[in-house]
This record gives C-alpha cells, sequence and structure tokens, in this order.
C-alpha cells in the first residue's frame, strides 16, 4: 500500500472515526492534548458498572502485556499475536483508554496492510512501560521509517520518523504529522509537570 503522509493521514482520519464509533467511551477523558478534538465522540464513562467493566478488562491487558514474549524491535508473528490478543480483549466493550485503543488501533490498521508501531509517550526517567503512575499516553504511528537505510529514525524524537509518519491517537481523536508532535503535546507536558518526555516503542507490526 502507498506509504505517504497525504494516504497515511487519510487513512489515519478514518480509522479514528472507525475505532471511536467501535469503542465511544474512555474512563480518563479530562483534558485534550491537541487543539482540536471531534465533539462529542469521546466522553466520560461514569457509572459503578461502567468503571468495573473498564477496571477488568485493563487488568486483563495490562496482565497479557507483562506476560508477553515478544520483540519489540521485529515485526515478528508473536508481535502481531500480541496485538490481536490484546485487541480481542478489548473488543465487545463501549469503553478503552490510550492503551487499550493503541492496540486497537493497531490491529485495525495492520489488517489493512499498513506498517504500524505502538508508542508510549513516557517521562525520561519512567522505566516500567506498564507503569500508569506517570503520563503515560500510547498510540499508532503509521509509517514511521526503521531498518535498512533508516537507521536516522530514532524512537524517542518523532521528528525523525520521516515525512510520511503519522501519529494515530484514537484517545484523543487527532491524526497528525510525527514531526509536528510539539503542536500537539501541551497536554502530555502538562501531565507531566515539566519533567522531560520521550517515546519507546512497544510494539511493531
Amino acid at each position: 500500500m502507498p506509504n505517504t503522509l497525504n494516504d497515511n493521514m487519510s487513512v489515519g482520519l478514518k480509522m479514528v472515526a472507525e475505532v471511536r464509533k467501535d469503542i465511544p467511551k474512555s474512563m480518563n477523558y479530562a483534558s485534550t492534548s491537541s487543539p482540536t478534538t471531534v465533539g462529542g465522540s469521546v466522553y466520560h464513562s461514569g457509572t459503578y458498572d461502567d468503571t468495573q467493566a473498564f477496571s477488568s478488562m485493563h487488568d486483563d491487558v495490562i496482565e497479557k502485556l507483562k506476560n508477553a514474549n515478544y520483540n519489540a524491535f521485529m515485526k515478528t508473528d508473536k508481535n502481531r499475536t500480541l496485538v490481536r490478543e490484546v485487541h480481542d480483549i478489548i473488543s465487545g466493550n463501549d469503553t478503552g483508554n490510550c492503551l487499550e485503543l493503541a492496540f486497537y488501533t493497531a490491529h485495525k490498521l495492520k489488517k489493512k496492510g499498513k506498517r504500524v508501531d505502538v508508542v508510549r509517550v513516557k517521562t525520561v526517567n519512567n522505566g516500567d512501560p506498564t507503569d500508569t503512575s506517570v503520563i503515560p499516553h500510547w498510540f499508532a504511528v503509521l509509517g514511521r521509517s526503521h531498518g535498512g537505510n533508516d537507521n536516522k529514525s530514532i524512537i524517542g524524537l518523532p521528528n525523525t520518523w520521516g515525512p510520511q509518519a503519522v501519529i494515530v491517537d484514537s484517545w484523543d481523536t487527532s491524526v497528525y504529522p510525527g514531526g509536528k508532535y510539539n503542536l500537539f503535546w501541551d497536554g502530555l507536558k502538562a501531565a507531566a509537570y515539566n519533567k522531560p518526555i520521550t517515546c519507546e516503542l512497544w510494539c511493531r507490526i
């Protein structure tokens, strides 16, 4: 499939709408990290039953990630299986925070034949990839350069991901070029209490 900025933006925008039709609720959507958010498509899920259902599903996802045996830096069958299994845990629920939505989105994008990374934004000194005490934020990335002649792509620096790379943030209902990340991360910077933030690759498919 084409791997241009325009193509990836188009695919990403359609995917965010599709994902938010499947999973319309977030448990922690209190503020936006981007200039614009699709009105009405994201809202709190605040009832007791909603909270309990989300907590159970989220615990299952975290357990799956902690026990996963895969290589984040290689496109392998184990990676694809992990993303599919996380997708399947989430599927059927009408709620999900950024972690769940990133994996759900990545699975659906892969089914469309796209190159996808699941990426986590974190504070620089926050070493545990499943620790939710500081930030973290998760999204899918389309078309990031990596491998072969693409070694100038540094996961911690979105402006090196290549001109075609697109961040697909289904939690925030926003899609934007990786190189313009600074325009969209005011909310993340505030959540980090001005600590340095970076990105880490969690899974490549």
